[in-house]
């Protein structure tokens, strides 16, 4: 039961609204890892295909969360075990790769309590259309905790103009109705 809930939540997280300049496509793959000492729970693989329209050009925007068992396991509330989650992003613009990522809490570190670091995954990212302009592309993450999905959230910015390197902020006006934002 908690399982569904959890994807349910999830996939409103990622794709609550419509908004223009973008499209979405998702799919999702059920994972469950066992080991001989305990149950070791993980969240369903989820894959996020945008399509935005940005100063005139055309990106592609591919976000992929996967239990990655290599990460440090978890405990919830109650001592359920889970694996934490990686979140690959490949960015292109009319063909040519612009950016090809790898994401897991370890990169959001700096901006974590000691309190948000305990019993917390990265929960997903996901294309943040309001945020996004020619310049910059955005995405949203947040970090929490399994079946809450209640945690801090971040804005991953991309440089469309030139070079430069992502950067990663913690967003202050952080939406958790789910109204916005995170959506598409």
């Amino acid at each position: 039961m908690m399982g569904i809930a959890l994807s349910a939540s999830v996939c409103c997280m990622t794709s609550c609204g419509e908004k223009k300049g973008s499209a979405e496509t998702a799919t999702t793959d059920s994972v469950e890892v066992s080991t001989s000492e305990a149950k070791v729970h993980s969240e369903q693989s989820l894959r996020n295909n945008y399509t935005a329209k940005l100063g005139g050009k055309t990106y592609d925007v591919l976000v992929h969360r996967v239990a990655d068992a290599s990460l440090p396991q978890v405990a919830d509330e109650v001592g359920n075990k889970y694996t934490d989650n990686r979140v690959d992003v490949t960015v292109s613009c009319e063909g040519k790769l612009l950016m090809q990522r790898s994401f897991t809490k370890d990169c959001f570190s700096d901006f974590l309590t000691a309190t948000e670091r305990i019993g917390t995954i990265l929960l997903g990212m996901a294309y943040d259309s309001e945020r996004s302009n020619a310049q910059t592309l955005c995405l949203g993450a947040q970090i929490g905790q399994v079946g809450i999905e209640e945690g801090p959230a971040f804005i991953v910015e991309i440089p469309l103009q030139g070079k430069g390197s992502f950067s990663i902020v913690r967003d202050q006006a952080q939406d958790t109705t789910g109204d916005a934002g995170m959506g598409d």
